[in-house]
């Protein structure tokens, strides 16, 4: 059975808001390897990383994937 990955948004916008609140100066590229690891470590699904690279790179009219 294919596992199917939890929506990602939420946390990488958590992952924004704290960085600009804080001023961390975390690059995008960060977070989106930072969330992948807390899906597979700790929610226990074996992700992949285009969900997140998607959020944060995707353009309208882009398709990653045709």
């Amino acid at each position: 059975m294919e596992q199917v990955s939890p929506h990602p948004h939420p946390k990488l916008a958590i992952d924004v808001l704290l960085t600009e609140l804080f001023d961390l100066k975390m690059e995008r590229i960060q977070m989106i390897k930072l969330g992948k690891q807390a899906e597979n470590k700790y929610i226990g699904v074996n992700s992949v990383i285009m969900d997140q690279f998607s959020i944060f790179y995707g353009e309208k009219g882009l398709c990653l994937s045709c």
